[in-house]
């Protein structure tokens, strides 16, 4: 029973009564438990804190590491042209973070969308958010812990390698020459479209003879249309817009010369049947015939006797570089057959197509009547460069450097300007800077 008592006598024989539960003992007891019970929670709350402080701290600073090498990187191939994107995403999934959408996300924002440089387009923003589950700490906080690390870098691209306003960069077509008048014509009656980019002008030339001449009924459709000296407009043709008077440039692109192949060089004529080619050094590239001709991937080096393709075969060179050696001739396509022509894809030659190196303004002539599809940068700063095919689809992603352009004929071009096809000197490649 809870309230058992125990009776005893004294030596005088009065009664006295004892309790069998000694008082207070049960309730300090019960005390001391709690307290006890609530002290290990807490020392549990503080290990969850030390341990997964420390590990979200560390999972924080990979985060944050990764974005900073993302950015880098997308920053370095801003400057090049390439996919500022595909080369954060690369880096930040060799660091572990690879975009799944549920551990982790990869987001590239170009302008940034926050901080100091939002809305700047010459800076990239990196942000990596990712999923932390917990550990001790799952019975005070179950759900994962979101840690997020944000990076802004840009790139100084360096001016002596031509890349200010108006000069090679954003500008599908680049006339080199500083006197020269038409220094760009332009005639027939098909249209002229430059998407995404527009033309550049360098001559100083006004008056009756100004730098550009724009003759014929096609339509020149440009933005912007740079000139440093005068527009004559002629026929039916218009210029999309008012042009921009700019000042001239002096310091172009110190593009390398490839080393010239060993060995002595080979004629080659192509004949009526298909026939297959490799790269090498050449004394002349002759596709006068009917026979079709593939190019392999490599560089070409024309020592003397040029490139020339006429008759009706069609010409395939995917990941190829034409090299004009300087005396070694023009590069002629007037054929009625079709042209496909792609830049390295990689290597120190990436997206250079055709790099004319004569000194002599020999010409650099795509005037044939089949349909004309060309990819990369055409560089010829001291050549003439023709395009006046009456093909009905000539496309040329490309971006077209030349001491004077003639374009004109009856079939419409259009030239895109892809910054990222197309090719970039080391000498433009500046220094890359951590913003944010």
């Amino acid at each position: 029973m809870e309230n058992l008592k125990k009776l005893n006598r004294t030596q005088d024989g009065t009664s006295v009564i004892h309790s069998s539960h000694p008082r207070g003992k049960t309730t300090e007891k019960g005390q001391a438990i709690l307290i006890i019970a609530l002290s290990i929670i807490v020392l549990m709350g503080f290990a969850a804190l030390a341990i997964d402080g420390a590990r979200l701290y560390s999972e924080r600073r990979a985060a944050q590491n990764a974005a900073d090498a993302a950015v880098l990187s997308a920053a370095l191939t801003k400057c090049t042209n390439g996919n500022i994107v595909s080369a954060a995403q690369q880096i930040a999934a060799s660091n572990g973070y690879n975009n799944d959408g549920v551990k982790n996300i990869v987001v590239v924002n170009n302008p940034p969308l926050s901080g100091t440089y939002s809305g700047n387009t010459k800076y990239i923003e990196v942000i990596i958010t990712t999923k932390v589950d917990p550990g001790f700490a799952v019975f005070f906080h179950p759900d994962p812990f979101e840690l997020v690390g944000r990076a802004v870098s840009h790139c100084n691209i360096n001016t002596s390698g031509g890349t200010t306003a108006g000069t090679p960069y954003g500008n599908a077509i680049v006339t080199t020459s500083p006197h020269e008048c038409s220094a760009m014509l332009l005639g027939g009656n098909g249209d002229i479209t430059v998407t995404n980019g527009g033309v550049f002008v360098n001559s100083d030339c006004t008056g009756g003879n100004p730098a550009v001449k724009l003759g014929g009924n096609g339509d020149l459709i440009a933005n912007p249309i740079n000139v440093v000296g005068g527009v004559k407009t002629g026929g039916n043709g218009t210029l999309s817009q008012a042009p921009t008077k700019v000042s001239p440039i002096t310091t172009y692109w110190d593009v390398p010369v490839p080393d010239k192949p060993s060995g002595t060089c080979t004629s080659f004529k192509a004949g009526k049947s298909a026939v297959t080619i490799n790269p090498g050094l050449y004394c002349g590239i002759d596709l006068s015939s009917d026979g079709d001709v593939t190019l392999n991937p490599g560089i070409y080096y024309i020592q003397s006797g040029g490139f020339k393709m006429s008759g009706n075969g069609s010409l395939t060179a995917h990941n190829v570089l034409i090299y004009i050696a300087p005396g070694g001739g023009d590069f002629s396509i007037t054929a009625n057959g079709s042209m496909d022509i792609t830049a390295p894809t990689s290597g120190p030659y990436k997206g250079l197509a055709i790099y004319a190196n004569d000194g002599k303004k020999n010409l650099v002539d795509m005037s044939g009547n089949g349909n004309m599809l060309a990819t990369g940068t055409i560089y010829a700063p001291n050549s003439r460069v023709k395009i006046t095919g009456n093909g009905s689809n000539t496309t040329l992603t490309a971006q077209i450097v030349s001491d004077t352009i003639e374009v004109g004929g009856n079939g419409n071009i259009t030239i895109n300007y892809d910054g990222s096809q197309f090719y970039v000197p080391p000498s433009a490649i500046g220094q890359i800077s951590l913003d944010e």
